[in-house]
């Protein structure tokens, strides 16, 4: 392939061609335009195009998300006062015949100018932790890890071991089901896990309220367990709760009030979760969570038995610098992020 590469912007007529190199059906890619000006905006798109076949054969999009995004704690790049203006490569795709020849890069410098020129101060994507050359792309251009996300599993026999095994006495704590006339009592314990979850968010429930819980112990396949405190069966010290679907379980949240951790009690409440997964002789469902920010809770996951299946890395660039076309010969990544999934988050 040694055709004329020609590079310009989006034009509307251009989305039937993207179909071939994104993978989509025509209503795939009515829907997937609907999304993205739903919830980006300004957005634009770059186009690499094969001038002899006049074929899309790359492309990027990136926006700015229309809500209002709330910085992250730790963040690489201006004071928070500037963060607001926030931009984000949605995705970048190269179709594999034409990729090695530094159309990613060109595509993706070409992005960057662009949200330098309307003077955006950050900008941040999501790329799989399998995407090694997209990661050293990225890396290339300024970008930095700012964060990353597992997706974790407990496996059926560490469900198992976890469910099997008896609460710590240091734990001083009562494990039972939640029910609906729970959640008043937990007005003080959801105040003190919600002030801790603002500064370091690590699920994607959007608030952590009475009402919230309330919400999802109504829900088909919920199962919820609060911790106790022993002796005064009125005060809450912990919660977890998980959906329970047909071949697995999806952890939702589990959090433990500061004061009584490390006794033991978050491995409890998990244990009981799992247990609850469990049919008549059977092993627990392997049960899934998605944790984000993992750093400060990754290891008491993997203490308790999860593992992980998958990493994503938040990146951020804290300005998209001039000059950013450089170096064509740099690999094209094979893709950061599918808005087909949950759009990117900063």
């Amino acid at each position: 392939m040694n055709g004329t590469i020609v590079y310009r912007a989006l034009e509307p007529e251009d989305w039937d061609a993207l179909g071939p190199l994104l993978g989509r059906s025509a209503s795939e890619l009515a829907a997937l335009r609907r999304q993205i000006e739903e919830e980006f905006d300004p957005w634009f798109a770059f186009i690499a195009e094969d001038a002899a076949q006049h074929t899309p054969v790359g492309a990027v999009f990136s926006g700015a998300p229309r809500t209002p995004q709330t910085p992250p704690v730790e963040t690489i790049g201006p004071p928070r006062e500037q963060q607001a203006r926030e931009a984000r490569i949605l995705w970048i795709e190269v179709a594999p015949a034409y990729r090695r020849r530094g159309i990613g890069r060109r595509l993706l410098g070409d992005a960057l100018e662009e949200w330098r020129r309307r003077q955006y101060r950050r900008i941040t994507l999501l790329v799989e932790g399998t995407q090694v050359e997209a990661l050293a792309l990225f890396r290339s251009l300024g970008f930095e890890v700012e964060s990353e996300s597992l997706r974790l599993v407990l496996p059926p026999t560490a469900g198992a071991a976890l469910a099997s095994a008896a609460p710590s006495p240091a734990a001083g704590a009562l494990i039972r089901p939640l029910g609906l006339d729970d959640v008043p009592l937990l007005a003080g314990l959801l105040i003190t896990l919600g002030i801790e979850r603002a500064e370091a968010r690590h699920d994607d429930l959007p608030a952590l309220s009475p009402v919230v819980v309330a919400d999802w112990l109504q829900r088909p396949g919920t199962l919820a367990y609060a911790a106790w405190k022993r002796g005064d069966p009125r005060t809450p010290v912990g919660l977890a709760w998980a959906t329970r679907r047909t071949t697995e379980a999806v952890l939702r949240f589990v959090g433990v009030q500061e004061e009584v951790r490390r006794r033991g009690i978050g491995r409890a409440l998990l244990g009981a979760i799992a247990g609850a997964t469990r049919g008549a002789g059977r092993e627990p469902l392997p049960l899934r969570a998605q944790v984000h920010r993992a750093g400060p809770v990754q290891a008491f996951f993997r203490r308790v038995g999860f593992v992980a299946e998958h990493v994503t890395y938040q990146m951020a660039l804290a300005r998209a610098p001039a000059g950013a076309r450089a170096s064509p010969t740099m690999p094209s990544p094979p893709g950061v992020d599918q808005p087909s999934r949950a759009s990117p988050t900063g």
